[in-house]
């Protein structure tokens, strides 16, 4: 593995005992510059980030001030920032090799290379997962050409590195950096108010039962319907299974090419759109099954009621072609809350959960392997009430906003290095 990482490894994951400690080594402290050099950011949307991706890149964003000239645009207004500069460096041409140019996504990072490519400027990228791996031969076509041409590739787990250097991504340039665990607000407490509370939000009493938790989009990937089938019916049954997500609507244009594909076609289409759903057939497991709880668009109170009712969060995953979890922010969101996950040991989930420390990782197709890590889990919990305090520890000193603006710094610091020896050269 030639690329840098991160990461936390846990060599032996069975010296762990669960809720044992694993030590992560402290980052250094961001020191402030007095030189300034110029850092340009290239988002979707800087201005209202909503989706995990630009909310990241924001707190990046925010962390970096102090550390580097920062500029920041979004792609609508991309266009116009290129005018500028394309004027500013006809005028004085050394300008061009004056800053590093950072990429958010894959889809920044097309435009970034694009329309930096040909400066003197050094293109930093961030690759996720699915971004990057779309099943669309077109668009793979332009990701491998992206990744020949950036100067460095952030890759938010392993897999995604993998994936990155067999799309021809070169692996001395590839640094593993995971992503960043948002501070949450306090949880309200497990106690009748709390199970009240979500009771009359979503009519359902969960009082005296073991709740297993899994959050998102119901996509195919994700595993919900799968584990509801499969591994689901080996437990008892003061066990209840709450799924919680977005309801997908598909983009009219996507409802439209259905007729004008094939079926294969199609379902790339749908896996590259994020619309391979399984919505349907969640509905029809829990209208059949009682102890199955289905629900859509909760809202942030329901969500953190579920959170602090949970016994596990349940992340079971399965391999899609075409598809992958390129690091599964689900995981930080809820053992930040302190609340431990069993997930399937696949893709960027390994780099999410570290085995023994914030959750326990099981083969994705072995159910009672994973009915014996989530039975043990919810009893293990119970009987150890600082159990939440731990993984809450644990997860805020391994996926700091503070460790990963640090390794940002080093990586943008090594590309203005490299900008200044090649300017001593030319001189």
């Amino acid at each position: 593995m030639p690329y840098k990482t991160l990461t936390p490894q846990v060599a032996d994951a069975e010296a762990f005992a669960y809720g044992g400690e694993a030590t992560v080594e402290a980052a250094p402290v961001l020191a402030s510059r007095t030189r300034h050099q110029r850092v340009t950011f290239i988002s979707q949307n800087h201005t209202n980030p909503v989706g995990g991706i630009q909310r990241a890149s924001a707190r990046l964003y925010n962390a970096l001030q102090g550390q580097f000239d920062l500029a920041r645009f979004d792609y609508a207004h991309l266009p116009l920032h290129l005018l500028r500069k394309a004027s500013e460096w006809a005028v004085h041409p050394s300008r061009a090799d004056a800053s590093v140019v950072y990429c958010d996504a894959t889809i920044s990072g097309l435009i970034g290379t694009i329309a930096y490519g040909r400066t003197r400027n050094r293109i930093v990228a961030t690759v996720h997962g699915l971004d990057m791996i779309a099943p669309l031969a077109p668009y793979q076509a332009l990701v491998r050409r992206m990744l020949t041409r950036v100067d460095h590739l952030v890759c938010v787990s392993r897999a995604t590195a993998e994936q990155a250097s067999s799309r021809g991504a070169d692996p001395t340039r590839i640094t593993v950096v995971p992503n960043v665990a948002e501070e949450v607000p306090e949880l309200p407490l497990r106690n009748a108010e709390t199970f009240d509370r979500l009771e009359a939000l979503t009519g359902f009493d969960l009082r005296n039962r073991k709740v297993l938790f899994s959050l998102g989009r119901p996509v195919v990937r994700k595993g919900f319907a799968h584990f509801i089938e499969t591994t689901f019916p080996l437990f008892d049954d003061d066990y209840v299974y709450v799924v919680a997500g977005p309801r997908p609507t598909p983009p009219r244009w996507l409802r439209t090419a259905r007729g004008l594909l094939s079926k294969e076609r199609y379902k790339r289409l749908q896996i590259a759109c994020g619309c391979h759903t399984c919505h349907d057939h969640l509905v029809t497991l829990a209208s059949n099954h009682p102890r199955v709880i289905y629900l859509n668009n909760v809202s942030e109170e329901v969500r953190n009621l579920l959170y602090s009712i949970a016994d596990v969060m349940v992340v079971p995953n399965q391999p899609v072609l075409g598809d992958m979890e390129g690091f599964g922010i689900v995981v930080l969101e809820a053992s930040a809350r302190g609340l431990p996950v069993v997930a399937s040991r696949l893709e960027g989930i390994t780099d999410a959960v570290t085995d023994g420390a914030n959750g326990l990782l099981v083969d994705h197709d072995d159910p009672r392997a994973i009915h014996a890590a989530i039975t043990s889990v919810v009893d293990q919990r119970r009987r150890t009430p600082e159990l939440a305090q731990q993984i809450r520890e644990f997860t805020y000193k391994t996926y700091s906003m503070e460790r990963i603006a640090t390794t940002y710094t080093e990586i943008f610091d090594h590309l203005f290095q490299e900008m200044a020896h090649e300017r001593r050269l030319r001189l």
